[in-house]
């Protein structure tokens, strides 16, 4: 049964319901109600009239003083859930002024009215990013973000030895792609593309080398894969459905400069719809499990009989730059790692490195996500704009009325996550300084709104303009000058029959009253005008009036006939006579005045937020705020003012919108309302599991709660091949297919196609493939039989016992046809053949049949170097290896030193001899023998010096050197005084005496001294180290030197001696 509602009624229960087997209805009772489109906003600066929000209701639109209605006044309640339209309460005359220049860029203007738009165009050499057009909005501003005019790119000048630009032109735009292809026969390594960004080239090694395989050719109706034909690159082909590939699917190319494999070719078949899947299957293998690259430099060359050309594989990319971001690396065969990077101003969510997993896809996947800045408070006394804190976000500030902002009235989010600009505030307008009236006084030293100064006058004056005086919004008082003149007594009825000279009625003056001639004056003669406004002496008085609280009174004298006017101050309205009389009666005309303070109305509380203040009436302020989560638009204070209206906006609390999530593939999500605090559940679809939140909250700080949601295939785990088969497929997800076939010789048992099913199970059996029966093998007569298994592709071998050659086949093979190959088996006898007897050796033994030996010996001082024995084995062939007679060597002997050794070899039985050079003698064996147990014969040999003997020094002489050995030598020196005969050097030589002649040391003599005349000289000795002694005869006296001494240097001491 089907269930429906009229015409603006929705129905809740289900549309459709089955009678079921159990004899119920499926589903649950339907209802209809009537469509309700819920609460409508009131627009910013006007009011919402009408609180029915159902189906065909109406609700009627009302604006503010001072702002006009753009849109139609009445809005109706559709069928759908939504009201038919909403309005804009646009201020008189507003304007959003002169817009924003952009760099390298000019604006056009349609007008700076509500509505109107300005559209920028970029420079020429630049590309315009973002949107070009602004539309002045009804808060006064040009709406939506600036654009950004990015320079564009010269034909690059780097292009690589031996290549070309294949999309050559003479500019290129930011963000577009320049490709280089290399000459014919060249070979590509690196990136064969460059990015153009911000007027700059991104440049990526590439480069075009000579040499390597050369193209390998492209089969007709067929693909091929490959970044280039150097050595050690691969090629992959594939051929187009209806076409088989025969030769090799891929082709490697190695050291010798050649392909590997075969060339390739794509024979036309006849496609069956089982073949057809199982192609299909193929190429969506072939395309996303090759190691291909990333887009920058993968490409696909097509040859389709007469269409061939080139294909860039967009969709072939295994891995995507995430948006506003970029990937670095261009590896991608497994195991490899490409790291993601965010561009400034954007930070990363997820795992900064991918890896190529060994099923095709890379581990992970990044978000770029813009930074925030974090929300920035609104000024004190005014309020901010702007629901968005993230990257390139604007935030606009405004002050209330009667304050003027200092700092930045705008502030973007930067991308250090910092806000542009100075935080705003908003001091309160200054209206000047007032004077003190004279005569009189002012309280009140604040000249800022909204302050207010009162005066007064002294006593006898009165008060003319106003009593209190406030600084406006506007930075002007209200109000009119204030000034203190003095008190008017009012004018003195002249008395009949007398007069009263003079004109003053004001404080303090004073008149004198005169009778006529021949009257006498009853009453005062002197009339003095009062402070309070009276004259002195008989008169009548109605009392005083008090000045209303919040107003002001004119006219201080309350005698009659006079008079006093009532005002009350700006924003109080006032109740009762506004001109009181003083009768003769001696009462005052009129009724009592009082000032009351005009009332601005009520304040709604706003919906998600809070207002302080209850009080309506001038001059009070409400204070409003938004409960977290919520977003305060309109103004946060708003102040009842004199001409009974609030100041401000209205105040509606926004809730944060955390942005638009996007549903999973291969999933749904529940839930459109992307603001706090509403919940999106997600859900995937069946046979996928869900990786992340599956629910998620858009939070108070207008971030999302949980993770990011994907829908992950289910896993059906591993098939393994069948032993002696193949599986096509190895994806393992659903709902992956893996086709089985048997290699030849075996037959499938089970199910060719098996299918992962949304329950994670395979569909189908197991496949086994079991092999064709050969039959047995008979045993060879004198050899044995080894393998038991007849069955395809299983072997059997032969070998013949020992003694025995096999004739026939060794091996032989259970074929694919269920015969074996090969011939049949049989063994006869082997013969190892002779052996040659090895030089300066023997041979015992002649008989060269299995299992005989031969023994080898070698002569007295030869060593055997191989088999001493050897076995004809039963391979034909004899053990060990050959013997060979190797004289046996004895080794070098070391040259002794100051010897020389005669003699080379050093085999048996060779000498060698040793001498020692002139002045050395030989110890040990002048001649040694290498002997036949290969060892030397005789003592280690060593050349000694000769030794001449112990040197004695001469007398009143010493020697240097204490080595009495050849070559050495001994020097002798004499004490001083004495001079050196003979050798002063003695060398040791080769015959082993001393080379010199007798060394002895002499006194020097210092020559003979002269006898004085008159005096007398005792010594005789005149070498050194004797004296002379002289003496004087009697009489005479000694002049020079009494004793005189032979010195070393060969001169006297002293002076020479005379006597006087």
């Amino acid at each position: 049964v089907f269930f429906m509602c009229k015409y603006g009624f929705k129905l809740i229960g289900s549309p459709v319901r089955k009678c079921g087997k159990d004899n119920k209805w499926t589903g649950t009772q339907p209802r209809c109600e009537i469509v309700d489109c819920g609460p409508l906003r009131a627009p910013m600066n006007g009011h919402v009239i009408g609180n029915e929000t159902t189906f065909h209701k109406i609700v009627r639109f009302s604006c503010n003083p001072g702002y006009k209605m753009h849109g139609y006044p009445d809005a109706i309640c559709q069928a759908n859930g939504e009201w038919s339209n909403t309005v804009t309460c646009l201020l008189v005359g507003l304007s959003c002024g002169q817009p924003r220049d952009v760099r390298n860029a000019e604006y056009k203007l349609t007008g700076t009215g509500f509505n109107d738009n300005v559209t920028y165009t970029c420079n020429e050499g630049f590309t315009v990013i973002g949107t070009v057009t602004k539309r002045c909005t009804a808060k006064g501003e040009w709406g939506g973000a600036l654009p950004t005019c990015m320079a564009d790119c010269p034909k690059p000048s780097h292009i690589p030895e031996n290549a070309f630009i294949v999309n050559e032109k003479e500019r290129y735009m930011s963000g577009e792609r320049v490709t280089f292809k290399c000459k014919p026969g060249y070979n590509q390594e690196g990136l064969a593309t460059t990015l153009c960004f911000l007027g700059d080239w991104n440049i990526m090694p590439f480069k075009c080398e000579k040499g390597g395989c050369g193209d390998p050719g492209l089969p007709e109706n067929g693909a091929k894969v490959g970044l280039s034909y150097g050595v050690g690159a691969r090629v992959f082909f594939t051929c187009k459905l209806g076409f088989n590939l025969k030769g090799s699917p891929s082709r490697r190319c190695g050291e010798d400069n050649k392909w590997t494999g075969t060339q390739p070719r794509c024979e036309s078949k006849t496609v069956s719809f089982a073949e057809r899947a199982l192609a299909e299957e193929a190429f969506r293998l072939f395309y996303y499990k090759l190691p291909l690259s990333t887009l920058q430099k993968s490409h696909v060359d097509i040859n389709s009989g007469s269409n061939s050309g080139s294909l860039a594989l967009e969709t072939l990319a295994l891995i995507e730059a995430p948006t506003n971001g970029s990937v670095i690396g261009n590896e991608t065969t497994f195991q490899k790692i490409m790291r993601f990077a965010c561009d400034p101003g954007f930070e990363m969510d997820g795992n900064p490195v991918a890896i190529c997993q060994s099923d095709g896809k890379w581990s992970s996947t990044v978000t770029c996500n813009p930074v925030n800045c974090g929300s920035l408070d609104a000024p004190a006394h005014g309020s901010v704009s702007g629901d968005s804190t993230t990257f390139t976000s604007r935030l606009v500030f405004s002050c209330d009325a009667g304050y003027i902002m200092s700092g930045s009235p705008i502030r973007t989010c930067l991308k250090n996550a910092s806000w542009s600009g100075t935080q705003p505030r908003c001091d309160a307008v200054e209206c000047g300084k007032l004077a003190v009236p004279r005569n009189g006084t002012r309280v009140g030293t604040l000249w800022t709104f909204p302050n207010t100064v009162r005066f007064a006058c002294d006593e006898g004056f009165e008060l003319s303009g106003s009593a209190v005086r406030t600084c406006q919004a506007d930075g002007s008082w209200n109000g009119t000058l204030s000034e203190c003149n003095a008190v008017d007594c009012g004018p003195l009825p002249v008395p009949m029959n007398g007069s009263i000279p003079g004109e003053a009625t004001v404080y303090p003056f004073q008149r004198e009253v005169k009778c006529d001639r021949g009257f006498i004056l009853r009453g005062s003669r002197f009339r003095l005008c009062q402070a309070d406004g009276s004259w002195s002496g008989r008169t009548r008085d109605c009392g005083p009036l008090a000045t209303p609280t919040n107003g002001t009174k004119t006219g201080s004298l309350t005698t009659f006939p006079n008079k006093v006017t009532f005002s009350c101050d700006e924003g109080f309205i006032l109740i009762g006579s506004p001109l009181r009389s003083c009768q003769s009666s001696g009462k005052w005309s009129g009724e009592q005045v009082r000032c009351e303070a005009l009332d601005c109305g009520f304040l709604a509380t706003p919906m998600n937020g809070s207002k302080i203040g209850a009080k309506t009436f001038f001059p009070n302020q409400v204070l409003f705020s938004c409960d977290e989560g919520f977003e305060l638009i309109g103004s946060a204070r708003r102040a009842c003012l004199s001409n009974g209206s609030w100041s401000g906006v209205s105040v509606i609390c926004k809730a944060h919108d955390c942005g638009p999530l996007v549903s999973p593939l291969n999933g749904t999500k529940t839930g459109s309302l992307t603001t706090f605090p509403n919940i999106i559940t997600f859900k995937c679809d069946p046979g996928f599991n869900l990786i992340g939140s599956p629910k998620r909250t858009c939070q108070s700080n207008a971030r999302w709660s949980g993770q990011m949601v994907s829908c992950k295939a289910r896993d059906c785990g591993p098939l393994t091949t069948p032993r002696n088969g193949s599986k096509l497929g190895s994806l393992t997800t659903f709902p992956n297919k893996v086709h089985f076939w048997c290699d030849e010789g075996f037959d499938l048992l089970g199910s060719k196609l098996r299918v992962c099913q949304a329950n994670a199970i395979w569909s189908g059996d197991k496949v086994t493939c079991q092999a064709r029966d050969c039959g047995p093998l008979n045993t060879p007569l004198n050899g044995t039989k080894t393998g038991s298994l007849t069955t395809f592709p299983n072997t059997v071998k032969f070998m013949c016992d020992e003694g025995f050659n096999l004739i026939g086949s060794r091996n032989r093979t259970c074929q694919s046809n269920g015969k074996w190959s090969g011939q049949q088996v049989a063994c006869g006898a082997r013969d190892c053949g002779p052996l040659p007897t090895p030089m300066n050796g023997t041979k015992i033994g002649s008989l060269t049949t299995f299992p005989n030996k031969v023994t080898f010996t070698c002569v007295e001082g030869f060593n055997l170097i191989g088999s001493s024995i050897r076995h004809c084995q039963s391979d034909s062939t004899w053990s060990g290896s050959q013997p060979t007679c190797k004289v046996r060597d004895c080794g070098p002997l070391p040259v002794p030193a100051n010897g020389k050794m005669l003699g080379l070899h050093t085999t048996y039985p060779s000498d060698i001899h040793f001498r020692c050079y002139k002045g050395f003698n030989l110890i040990g064996s002048p001649t040694r023998s290498c002997q036949s147990n290969a060892k030397w014969s005789g003592k280690e040999v060593s050349c000694n010096a000769v030794d001449c003997g112990p040197l004695a020094a001469p007398m009143n002489g010493s020697s240097v050197g204490n080595l009495t050995v050849f070559p050495n030598i001994i020097k002798f020196i004499c004490d001083e005084g004495f001079d050196l005969l003979g050798s002063s050097v003695w060398r040791c030589s080769s015959d082993g005496k001393w080379d010199g002649i007798t060394t002895t040391c002499k006194a020097v003599d210092c020559g003979p001294l002269v006898k004085p005349l008159n005096g007398s000289m005792m010594g005789s000795l005149t070498y050194y180290p004797n004296h002379v002694s002289f003496t004087c005869d009697k009489g005479f006296l000694l002049r020079g030197s009494e004793v005189r001494a032979c010195q070393a240097n060969r001169t006297w001491s002293g002076m020479n001696t005379r006597c006087e």
